[in-house]
């Protein structure tokens, strides 16, 4: 999934904010611009934020050019920022993902190892009360015993 980044101007209050908080919800970065109101913004950041989304605060007059040309330039600097901090994560996570499935494999690796362990251990008590028996049957003969009595009554 490719995250977009988008930005809300008037972010902080009315239809401004509830379309920030919809691009949130379809995984969007928010840029939530500004002009005066900052807590209103801060407001919506936060709300943002605690949905489990992404948000900067980018403050803004859109009457004045130059501060329009310095936002899309902070939107813009601060995007590619977000994109290699992903990339970053992404390739932390499939490191991990190896090392786990590595993991994984020798576990279970080491579970037929002990199950084969097992099974010849089983093997050998069963071996261990035969020859008892049998030696048990032995002394018996040699000491006269007929040993348990095979009789019907």
């Amino acid at each position: 999934m490719t995250t977009r980044s988008v930005l809300v101007t008037g972010g902080g209050r009315g239809i401004g904010r509830a379309i920030a908080l919809r691009f949130a919800e379809a995984g969007c970065a928010v840029f939530v611009n500004f002009f005066v109101n900052r807590e209103a913004a801060e407001k919506t950041a936060a709300e943002i934020v605690h949905r489990g989304g992404a948000a900067t605060l980018v403050q803004a007059d859109l009457k004045d050019p130059a501060q329009i040309r310095r936002l899309f330039e902070e939107v813009r600097q601060r995007t590619i920022e977000l994109m290699a901090a992903k990339e970053h994560l992404e390739e932390e996570v499939a490191g991990r993902t190896r090392e786990m499935e590595q993991a994984k494999q020798q576990l279970e690796l080491q579970v037929e190892q002990l199950k084969l362990l097992n099974s010849a251990m089983m093997g050998r008590e069963e071996r261990i009360l035969q020859l008892k028996e049998t030696l048990r049957m032995l002394q018996d003969e040699a000491s006269g015993d007929p040993g348990p009595s095979t009789e019907f009554h």
